[in-house]
């Protein structure tokens, strides 16, 4: 394929060839008889119709190793560059698609311009487009149908969790197959007449119909389309195209991420629609990393309402995911307006101090969170140093108390004491800032004289006296 690639962008930097006036008369003939849409929508009619003008044209892709092609193909092009006829243009766009679904002499002929009379054409076949999960055969009590159910009545109630769920289900199966036809519509209705291919979109409110339809355009293309549309799937969707599973990509440009933002800002004005784009995207932060930049960004820009929707939707465990945290020390550090940061920076402490003071299963090792960061960044920006100092205090007495209380097993005593160890380890990141000497000592003195710690193990995590030592406390532990 890539030697053919090769051939065919040679090809088309060389001039134009003289052909027969009639050089197109068998591919007219084929497709005629084949029926010219039956072709479009069935590949074995597809297949056939173009084994046969490969053959006749001598221009297989696949046997360029046995039958030189070059020449063959620079008369094809040749041919079909030298059309003037609406009708006949339009009967070769499947003949433009089979020679080169990468889209290399797409943009050969964009610049004639050739594409310029089919807009109606297109957006006929456009308007038409709707695409339904292929369920057939599959019983009415099989899960997979009721998946389908649900995203039906997802699309109606815009119920992102429904329609998601049987989206995800369809892309692990056997996954979109996209119509190199339907993408070419795309591009050339895209770059001759924006206006109605966002027209069409507009009306397509069903995802596996807006997927087929956006699938094939960069990402820059996407964004483009739906920060015009005031389609809200349409947003959802373009922005799960860009960001949702895109390992491979590290950043995105600025005119890009300037459309993220917009589409954030305009999908937060939407309560239902944000409280969902909220839930999607924060309950695995790790599967879009490359959202939580521009989130950032478009999270200065919200109302009170919709930062609190923000906030009590981060999801505050006692697991640590580096890339989570990572996502979310992203998000925080791009806020640029520092009231905006300090109200989630503030918010988000307290939540995680009603986690520690509420959580009652076992513990085995301080109480983190993927929001530990943010944690240390409050305390060593906001809090004031009375605040500190009591709230150390508070904590390293509650521990050497503990030895003094009675509990109903050993484990319910471990369990007290990583909770408030836990405490303790994020307010003694400002001991070095406040210079409370005094108070580092305590610290230590309960790290070296408690067995649990001493003795504590955690395959792949670092142990307490490792994490202390991390923030400086004290350099020689661990």
């Amino acid at each position: 394929m890539e030697e053919y690639l090769n051939i065919l962008s040679e090809a088309l930097k060389k001039p134009l060839l003289k052909v027969e006036a009639d050089y197109l008369s068998v591919y007219f003939e084929i497709i005629h008889k084949d029926n010219y849409e039956q072709i479009l929508t069935s590949n074995d009619d597809w297949n056939q119709a173009f084994d046969a003008i490969d053959k006749q044209y001598q221009i297989d892709r696949y046997k360029i190793h046995h039958t030189p092609i070059e020449n063959n193909l620079r008369k094809m092009i040749s041919a079909i560059a030298l059309i003037s006829s609406q009708e006949q243009k339009w009967l070769l766009m499947p003949l433009i698609v089979h020679l080169d679904d990468k889209h290399i002499f797409f943009q050969y002929l964009i610049a004639k311009p050739f594409f310029n009379d089919l807009n109606e054409n297109i957006i006929g076949v456009l308007d038409a487009v709707t695409i339904t999960g292929n369920l057939h055969g599959v019983s009415e009590l099989h899960w997979e149908a009721d998946a389908f159910r649900n995203y039906e009545a997802g699309i109606v109630e815009r119920n992102i969790r429904n329609i998601y769920d049987f989206i995800q289900l369809f892309e692990r199966g056997n996954g979109f197959i996209p119509s190199s036809f339907i993408t070419l519509c795309v591009f050339v209705l895209y770059r001759n007449s924006f206006e109605s291919l966002v027209q069409i979109l507009e009306k397509k409110h069903d995802v596996l119909t807006i997927i087929h339809l956006i699938n094939g355009l960069s990402v820059s293309e996407k964004l483009k389309v739906a920060c015009v549309s005031k389609n809200i799937i349409l947003h959802f969707e373009a922005l799960r195209e860009t960001v949702y599973f895109q390992k491979g990509r590290k950043s995105f440009d600025v005119e890009e991420q300037d459309l993220i933002v917009n589409l954030i800002v305009e999908l937060s004005k939407n309560r239902e629609m944000w409280v969902q784009f909220l839930e999607f995207y924060l309950e695995y932060p790790l599967r879009s990393p490359l959202l939580f930049k521009p989130l950032g960004v478009a999270l200065s820009q919200l109302s009170q309402d919709k930062i609190e929707s923000f906030i009590v939707t981060i999801k505050i465990d006692k697991y640590v995911d580096n890339e989570s945290k990572s996502s979310l020390n992203t998000c925080f550090s791009n806020i640029s307006d520092g009231s905006i940061q300090e109200l989630i920076a503030k918010e988000i402490f307290e939540r995680w101090l009603l986690f520690i003071e509420n959580y009652d299963g076992y513990i085995n090792s301080m109480l983190m969170s993927n929001v530990i960061d943010i944690n240390m960044h409050y305390v060593t920006s906001s809090l004031e140093k009375s605040v500190v100092i009591s709230s150390l205090e508070a904590s390293i007495n509650t521990i050497k108390e503990l030895n003094n209380q009675w509990f109903r097993s050993e484990q319910e005593q471990v369990n007290q004491f990583y909770k408030y160890i836990s405490k303790l380890f994020v307010y003694s990141i400002a001991i070095e800032k406040y210079e409370l000497m005094e108070l580092k000592a305590e610290v230590i003195a309960i790290l070296d004289s408690n067995l649990e710690v001493k003795y504590e193990s955690n395959q792949n995590v670092k142990t307490t006296c490792e994490l202390f030592a991390d923030v400086r406390l004290r350099r020689q532990l661990g």
